[in-house]
């Protein structure tokens, strides 16, 4: 006759190795992202938390955007690091066609390019 608790061994190991896939995911693909990120014009006001800076277009180095994702992602890496660190991730407006390009975060990237001078 076997022990109960052998037997329950493999039933606790799930849950736990569940929960520390979902803690991974979070960390990698939710909590980075920014709370909102507005456009306002020269400057892009983000806010994390408590926490908001404006960040002036011309101060942005690059602009990445994946729409292949099931979060889809802007990434703005910054000349200088912000109170939020070198770069600023979020995720942009919905659109109805999911995987066409998304037309804000195209004209925010023309102007991101204009002024930068490339």
């Amino acid at each position: 006759m076997r022990s109960g608790r052998l037997e329950s061994a493999p039933l606790l190991f799930i849950p736990v190795l569940m929960a520390g896939l979902g803690y991974i995911m979070f960390k990698n693909f939710i909590w980075p992202l920014a709370d909102e990120v507005w456009d306002d014009g020269d400057t892009l006001i983000v806010r994390i938390g408590n926490q908001e800076q404006r960040i002036a277009l011309s101060e942005i180095s690059d602009v990445s955007y994946s729409n292949y994702k099931n979060v889809p992602r802007v990434t703005i890496v910054l000349r200088q690091p912000s109170i939020f660190g070198p770069e600023i991730i979020f995720s942009p407006p919905a659109t109805l066609l999911p995987f066409a390009g998304n037309s804000v975060i195209e004209e925010l990237i023309e102007r991101i390019n204009a002024k930068r001078g490339t």
